[in-house]
């Protein structure tokens, strides 16, 4: 592979890593006593990130509203959370923070006092926090990338929906191999594409030079 394609791919990710996200003050919310005018700047911009469906965004904005006291809409959002499987939990947690590190970095620490309830809390550092934790690489995809086995059609289908992409009309008689390499392409030139992308194609025997182009 060119080299220096690759070089512009790492500098570009690093550039992107570098960049403000709609969750920077996560790591700051318990901390700092109760702004509304600000929590609503932060919500704001929350909804209004492209990333607003992913876990992490999506756990900031209850939390946001655990701030200032809105117990019922922070549990609501909660339980909603809470239907989601592991597998969706992981590869949104990877995928969002295979391009924002180091945002991920300080979120997994986070502390939340009487923000959150105990049951939220301890979802926090069994769900979210130790998916983190285990991304001890920053650039290793190794550490990104689910397992083969981890993909049924069901999964993907609820990732298809997640990612805001269409369903290949085939659905109902399309091979998992197929779907799943039909949703990487796709991803690939979404607003939410990835270096993970290219990595999960080329370990489908997919390995086109052209999909670096795309980022």
């Amino acid at each position: 592979m060119d080299v220096g394609l690759v070089k512009k791919v790492r500098l570009g990710l690093e550039k992107k890593r570098m960049m403000k996200t709609s969750i920077d003050y996560f790591p700051m919310l318990a901390s700092e006593k109760v702004d509304k005018r600000k929590i609503l700047k932060e919500y704001n911009k929350s909804m209004m990130s492209k990333d607003h469906d992913m876990i992490l965004p999506r756990f900031f904005i209850l939390s946001l509203m655990g701030k200032i006291g809105n117990y019922p809409e922070r549990d609501r959002l909660f339980r909603r959370l809470n239907e989601l499987s592991d597998r969706e939990i992981v590869f949104s947690i990877n995928d969002y923070c295979f391009n924002h590190y180091s945002i991920c970095t300080m979120v997994r620490s986070s502390l939340f006092n009487n923000i959150l309830n105990d049951v939220q809390s301890n979802w926090f550092s069994e769900k979210i926090s130790q998916s983190i934790w285990a991304l001890e690489n920053p650039f290793s995809v190794k550490y990104f990338v689910l397992e083969d086995e981890s993909f049924d059609k069901k999964f993907l289908i609820k990732l298809f929906n997640t990612y805001k992409l269409l369903l290949p009309t085939e659905i109902e008689t399309i091979s998992i191999f197929n779907l799943k390499r039909e949703f990487f392409r796709l991803k690939l030139k979404s607003p939410y594409k990835s270096i993970l992308d290219i990595a999960y194609l080329f370990k489908l025997g997919d390995k086109s030079p052209t999909y670096f182009h795309e980022l």
